[in-house]
């Protein structure tokens, strides 16, 4: 599960992919390429969008995080790497 982190990580935050493999190949395998791995990144995903939206009521800052993570999450923000600091 570790790797599944560091994993989601690096493709939230856009890190170049040679730096992902570097890691994967130190570790000895690549999470990604398990079928299960995009259930787990999708959940670290709304986690993510969840942990906004407990805020939104008393931050504007993250009221518009929140949405803007949910804009992300439905697919109005285009396809990942998304930028998961709203513009």
């Amino acid at each position: 599960m570790g790797q599944a982190t560091v994993a989601f990580q690096s493709d939230t935050l856009s890190d170049p992919p040679a730096r992902w493999k570097q890691f994967a190949d130190a570790y000895g395998s690549d999470v990604t390429g398990w079928d299960g791995y995009p259930v787990i990144r999708d959940v670290r995903s709304f986690e993510l969008c969840l942990f906004a939206l407990r805020h939104a009521a008393v931050s504007d800052h993250a009221r518009h995080q929140a949405d803007y993570r949910l804009a992300c999450l439905r697919g109005d923000e285009g396809l990942r790497p998304w930028k998961w600091v709203a513009p």
